[in-house]
């Protein structure tokens, strides 16, 4: 990061704000009057979502680091856009914001409505996006218990994109970041507050198990980390905590090893494993992380796991038939 230089020019209107707060209650030197655009003119057709000021090391008259810059507001649109994508309506489009004003001298840029989001008819200034940049605001005013429900209310998408942002403004060390969403009041965050946030969403969260009896061809992914893989039967009805999955991939012991070990010898061999899933419960932590997946015994199987190929078949059909993203003309993900 670009150090800023000793000191300022005489009469730097950071240094007076500094002074003395500014303005409707803004801490800092991000003032009331940031947000007043000179060049208050909206692109003819698109919709304010809300206007951003960022001062300190992330920006500054004097101290600018453009990666920082490009860091951050990559990351605050990504979480207006994972939380719109969270609270639109059925059969409405989301689209990520624009930049309409840029104003590189005061660090003042007022994102717009992306080209193709939905537009509410009853409201005409409501939109999947400026119904996010609103919740984004009130996620920046709270704190503790509250901020950790707000996230969790946001999804897990929008709880993660907002953590990463709190990260941006944390490393920065002096910003200062104020958002006024559309038809809402100026809130700031900083440095010190993003620091204290980003804890919050980043904690882990209690934890709870859960053991499953599992078919699949089993085979040792790492010998030295004790690590395993457990291929899915293509049309085995998952339980819910194995939705959309083709591979199980986790840990085992070593007693366990010498179980698989045989004889017979089970690595590389259709089974019946007995799985444990280790996992974060939902209601204590803004966005759950991977559950981790633990081999505690295998039986040999008694008709194959994995279904042996047959006639061709359509590309994708099968993970269609699982309700698993792919990519009919290639390979899927």
């Amino acid at each position: 990061m670009v150090q800023p230089p000793t000191g300022t020019p005489e009469g730097d209107p950071a240094d007076e704000a500094n002074e003395e707060q500014a303005g409707e209650g803004l801490p800092g030197f991000v003032e009331a009057d940031d947000f007043d655009l000179e060049l208050d003119v909206h692109m003819e057709g698109h919709q304010e979502v809300g206007t951003l000021v960022v001062k300190g090391s992330l920006f500054g008259a004097y101290r600018a680091d453009a990666f920082a810059l490009a860091d951050f507001i990559k990351a605050f649109v990504s979480t207006v856009h994972e939380i719109a994508l969270n609270m639109k309506r059925p059969l409405e489009w989301v689209v990520p914001s624009d930049l309409d004003i840029f104003s590189f001298g005061s660090a003042r840029i007022r994102f717009i409505v992306g080209d193709g989001e939905t537009i509410r008819m009853e409201d005409e200034t409501s939109s999947p996006s400026v119904d996010a940049a609103q919740y984004v605001a009130d996620l920046m005013q709270a704190d503790g218990d509250e901020l950790l429900t707000l996230a969790r209310e946001a999804g897990p998408d929008g709880a993660k994109a907002y953590r990463q942002f709190l990260k941006v403004v944390a490393d920065a060390e002096d910003a200062q970041v104020g958002w006024r969403g559309f038809g809402r009041q100026p809130v700031v965050v900083d440095s010190e507050k993003a620091t204290k946030n980003f804890i919050t969403l980043d904690r882990e969260g209690e934890k709870e198990s859960e053991e499953l009896t599992v078919p699949g061809h089993l085979s040792m992914a790492d010998a030295k980390r004790k690590q395993f893989r457990l291929e899915l039967p293509s049309r085995w009805p998952r339980p819910q905590e194995l939705k959309r999955k083709r591979n199980i991939e986790g840990t085992y012991e070593e007693s366990v090893n010498r179980l698989v070990e045989g004889p017979p010898n089970l690595w590389n061999s259709d089974v019946v494993a007995r799985i444990r899933i280790n996992r974060e419960r939902e209601d204590t932590v803004a966005a759950p992380r991977k559950p981790k997946f633990e081999l505690l015994s295998v039986e040999e199987a008694t008709e194959p796991a994995v279904s042996p190929k047959g006639p061709a078949v359509m590309p994708g059909s099968t993970a269609l038939d699982e309700g698993i993203d792919a990519d009919v003309f290639g390979e899927s993900e």
